[in-house]
């Protein structure tokens, strides 16, 4: 059985023909499963290149050979993009953090997440972002977290305590792994409603009218 067919359950997608395109390979959880997988692919498509290209030059003009050596061309093809991934995946590196993360109140229960992407991409794609909060400045125990695989660069946080104070912080993700997390600005915020915030400001006001009366 060769690496192409072993790649197929790696995936959640089925294909009809799932061993013309390795685009499954990262969808494999561990950076060094992925490394020794890409490495298969490679080392099996080159073995099947050298045995129809033996096979081809033994059989001469025949039909059969004129099939294989399509079969061939196929399977060197596969190869040069099998070592094109590997070249790529080995000097590929974890992304930087994402840029200018923003948090802000939206309710009495969320909060809302925006933020850009890293500043430098080091050509490797970005397919996730991950967004965490925590009661803790450490993020030593979570409070909950979010997979942002739409590429979206915002989120709301939802059912939050009112009151309670959050800290927010985002990570990207590529082929080699997450990056380090960027802290938000400001690093927390505490779910609550314009009610809340307005009686206390209209009380202050009243105050301070009431003290310059009496002088």
């Amino acid at each position: 059985m060769f690496a192409d067919t072993r790649l197929a359950d790696y995936c959640s997608v089925s294909s009809p023909s799932p061993s013309l395109f390795p685009v499954c390979v990262f969808a494999v959880v561990s950076v060094e499963a992925r490394e020794a997988l890409i490495g298969s692919l490679v080392q099996e498509a080159e073995l099947r290149a050298a045995d129809l290209s033996s096979q081809a030059q033994r059989e001469g003009l025949s039909l059969e050979a004129c099939q294989k050596d399509k079969t061939l061309k196929a399977w060197e093809w596969r190869s040069k993009l099998y070592r094109r991934m590997r070249a790529g995946f080995l000097h590929a590196r974890a992304p930087e953090a994402p840029s200018v993360v923003r948090l802000s109140v939206s309710s009495s229960s969320s909060l809302s997440v925006n933020f850009q992407e890293p500043q430098s991409l080091n050509s490797t794609v970005i397919t996730k972002y991950r967004v965490e909060w925590s009661c803790l400045q450490d993020f030593s125990l979570l409070a909950g977290e979010m997979l942002l695989e739409n590429l979206s660069l915002r989120a709301t946080i939802s059912n939050l305590t009112t009151g309670r104070l959050y800290y927010v912080r985002v990570s990207a993700y590529n082929m080699r792994g997450w990056g380090p997390p960027a802290a938000a600005l400001p690093p927390s915020a505490a779910p609550s409603s314009w009610r809340e915030c307005e009686v206390p400001r209209r009380r202050g006001q009243i105050e301070a009218m009431e003290r310059l009366l009496q002088q």
